[in-house]
C-alpha cells in the first residue's frame, strides 16, 4: 500500500500482513538497507504506534481495506507482538532501540501472574465475512 503496509484479509488486517510480508522479504536477503519495502513497512508501523508504546488495529480495517485504529488507539497485544517482531527483523535496534524498548514494556506489564495474557477483542477476518476472538479458533 501507498503507506508501506500490506493488505491481509485472513487476519486483523494491515500489521498482520505488513509482519508476514517482512519475514518473507528477510527470508530472502531483504533489509532495511537493502529494500525500500521494509523501510516503508518499518515507516508505516513507527507512525501508527500508540502514544504508550503499543500498537492496536480494528477488525474494521478489513472490510474498509484502510487501516483503521482501535476505538481510543487502544493497544492490542498480538499487534503489539507482530509490529516489534518486523522492527526488530529490520534492524531497529540499531537505528533506534526505544520503539522497540515502549512495545516490549507494554508486552511486559500486561502479562498476567499466571504467565498468560488476557484476552482481547476480535483478531480474525476470514475473507472479510466473519470475525472470531482467539478464543472462538
Amino acid at each position: 500500500m501507498a503507506d508501506g503496509s500490506w493488505y491481509g484479509n485472513w487476519g486483523v488486517c494491515f500489521i498482520y500482513a505488513t509482519f508476514f510480508s517482512v519475514q518473507g522479504l528477510v527470508d530472502a536477503g531483504k533489509t532495511y538497507h537493502n529494500c525500500e519495502a521494509i523501510r516503508r513497512a518499518v515507516r508505516f508501523l513507527l507512525a501508527i504506534q500508540n502514544f504508550e508504546g503499543g500498537w492496536g488495529e480494528s477488525y474494521l480495517s478489513c472490510p474498509n481495506k484502510k487501516y483503521t485504529p482501535l476505538d481510543g488507539n487502544k493497544t492490542n497485544l498480538v499487534n503489539t507482538g507482530q509490529a516489534l517482531m518486523v522492527l526488530i527483523m529490520s534492524g531497529q535496534m540499531e537505528r533506534d532501540p526505544l520503539p522497540v524498548h515502549h512495545g516490549a514494556k507494554v508486552l511486559i506489564s500486561s502479562q498476567m501472574d499466571t504467565g498468560d495474557f488476557p484476552q482481547q477483542e476480535i483478531r480474525e477476518s476470514l475473507q472479510d465475512e466473519c470475525v472470531a476472538t482467539l478464543s472462538d479458533i
